[in-house]
């Protein structure tokens, strides 16, 4: 098989790895699991091919290849002097290996950029209504999230199971949009027209910023995260405003009115817009619901877990049946999966 001979090189450039490493399918890691175990020589190869794909961040809409081979050249060059996997001898062996390693940064760059205008072009198969009253409506169910641009050229990442209402023009002093669910907001700056996301009774307001809100339609509480900038929110009181700065995150409790104000961690709260599903001591019930939305799936518990079960976990753009493969071990489940249906056992 042509895998055989590959070099993290040729890792880097072929396209199913790629794709494997960013977005897993049963498939694709059924494959890879089963070539791995079969090739342990190939193993450290492998795991440094993994760590660059998964290293570089892509987070502007315009990198050039120079900006990316510098990224790849850095890591790599640091991964030469941890692990010792990859050793470049001569001078003309590394030019060459340079010279690849800028093709693979330009087709990454291409990837990139066609990735970028897809999203906010073409949003994925998210629902698209245009009311009577020319108020836009996009919706996602479970296990659908999509990125968008507004009239204004601010940038929404939208979650699962959430809808987003605004105006097909922002018209008048403000840009007031109505959220159910989740989505992080980067803000066209515009200081003659505040932005405002109502969402429930809260409703935040900023000019130039980046922040998220949570406000599902079952959740207790309703949250705001701020990344950058400054955010005031208002819950129908002058008196109640609350002024964050970045890192800062407000909770509201809808049913007994209460609310605070605490240091967030970004992993717990933005990582879902970059394909993380990230769980921080959380009991089975918030398992289960995020799970459900995330995947878009059904799930039935049999049995019941010891008092204190909790799960920890970091998933990166894997499948469901890789994350409940994990618990099986970590936390001694059983599943089942069928279609859209899941069953978790607990003995």
């Amino acid at each position: 098989m042509k895998y055989d001979k590959y070099s993290i090189e040729d890792f880097l450039t072929d396209k199913e790895f790629v794709n494997w490493v960013k977005n897993p399918s049963d498939e694709s890691t059924l494959f890879w699991t089963r070539w791995i175990k079969e090739h342990e020589h190939k193993k450290p190869v492998i795991i440094e091919a993994i760590h660059i794909i998964r290293s570089i961040r892509f987070r502007e809409e315009n990198v050039s290849p120079d900006q990316l081979v510098a990224n790849l050249d850095r890591i790599i060059s640091a991964k030469q002097n941890d692990s010792g996997f990859l050793r470049i001898k001569k001078n003309t062996e590394h030019k060459l290996f340079h010279n690849r390693l800028y093709w693979i940064a330009a087709s990454f760059a291409l990837i990139i950029s066609a990735t970028i205008i897809t999203l906010i072009f073409n949003p994925l198969d998210n629902t698209e209504i245009i009311t009577e009253n020319n108020t836009i409506v996009k919706q996602n169910p479970q296990g659908q999230k999509s990125t968008f641009l507004l009239p204004d050229s601010t940038v929404v990442s939208l979650n699962a199971e959430s809808t987003l209402s605004y105006p097909e023009n922002f018209a008048g002093d403000t840009r007031e949009v109505t959220l159910e669910g989740e989505a992080f907001f980067n803000v066209h700056r515009n200081i003659h027209k505040p932005f405002v996301v109502t969402s429930g009774s809260l409703s935040t307001r900023a000019l130039g910023t980046s922040f998220n809100v949570k406000a599902f339609k079952n959740d207790e509480t309703i949250s705001v995260s701020l990344n950058t900038g400054k955010v005031v929110i208002e819950n129908g009181q002058p008196a109640d405003k609350i002024y964050l700065e970045p890192g800062e995150k407000f909770i509201y409790n809808i049913h007994n009115k209460e609310n605070k104000k605490i240091r967030f961690d970004p992993r717990d709260d933005l990582a879902w817009k970059e394909g993380i599903l990230y769980f921080r001591q959380s009991d089975l019930a918030e398992f289960v619901s995020r799970i459900e939305r995330w995947y878009g799936v059904n799930v039935m518990v049999i049995g019941a877990p010891k008092k204190d079960w909790k799960i920890n976990g970091r998933f990166e753009n894997e499948s469901l049946r890789n994350v409940l493969e994990s618990l099986s071990f970590a936390r001694q489940i059983n599943y089942e999966m069928k279609d859209k249906n899941v069953v978790i056992f607990f003995n």
